[in-house]
C-alpha cells in the first residue's frame, strides 16, 4: 500500500525535494526526477525519501 494517496499530494513532496514529474509514466505509474540526473523516482521511493514509511 502506498503511502501517499493522492498525485497532487505526491505532487506537493516532490517540489519539496526539488523534484519534477517526469514525462509519461513508467510501469503505468507516475514518476518523477532530479533535473539533469536519469533516475527515476516511483511513488513508493518517493515516499522513503520523504520519511513516510
Amino acid at each position: 500500500m502506498n503511502a501517499i494517496k493522492t498525485l497532487r499530494d505526491a505532487d506537493k513532496i516532490a517540489k519539496g525535494l526539488g523534484l519534477v514529474r517526469g514525462k509519461g509514466s513508467y510501469n503505468g505509474e507516475a514518476f518523477w526526477v532530479r533535473p539533469g540526473h536519469p533516475a527515476i523516482i516511483t511513488r513508493a521511493r518517493l515516499a522513503e525519501l520523504a520519511g513516510l514509511v
